[in-house]
């Protein structure tokens, strides 16, 4: 049994990884060409006014999806706490 498998209850999820890494990597895209299309409006100081949400708000939002994401992929593996770990097979010394 491997390690994984022996502090979660459903490792498999864990293959969801990958699809949490191509959603980072698609909203990065998205924010490239919604910057390129904002800049096609006109003036940088007249656009900055017309966005909703400043940069740094815009980050952290992100930061706290991507971990609220992460943890939630975590959480549906199962984490085996302390009590929880399968029991040792128990050896039988008499025959």
């Amino acid at each position: 049994m491997n390690k994984i498998a022996y502090y979660f209850e459903h490792p498999e999820f864990f293959w969801l990884l990958p699809v949490l890494a191509t959603a980072g990597l698609a909203s990065r895209v998205e924010l490239a060409a919604k910057r390129r299309a904002v800049r096609l409006l006109g003036q940088a100081a007249a656009v900055h006014k017309l966005m909703r949400i400043d940069p740094g708000k815009r980050r952290l939002r992100g930061l706290c999806l991507a971990l609220g994401l992460l943890l939630l992929l975590i959480a549906s593996a199962g984490p085996r706490w302390a009590g929880a770990f399968p029991p040792k097979p128990k050896r039988d010394t008499t025959w």
